[in-house]
């Protein structure tokens, strides 16, 4: 029973792992958004200097 309960561990980890990986790894869908975002800020600073 123990043995068949540490790949399932492990799998979770892994889960867990890629979960947290993805949420620091910028996804194509974020990357709009956050150029949407990012746009607006970047046309004011432009025409001050």
């Amino acid at each position: 029973m123990s043995s068949a309960t540490l790949p399932l561990q492990a799998l979770l980890a892994v889960l867990m792992v890629q979960a947290a990986a993805a949420e620091t790894i910028p996804l194509p869908q974020p990357k709009p958004e956050i150029g949407v975002h990012t746009d607006k800020p970047i046309d004011k600073p432009l025409p001050q200097p």
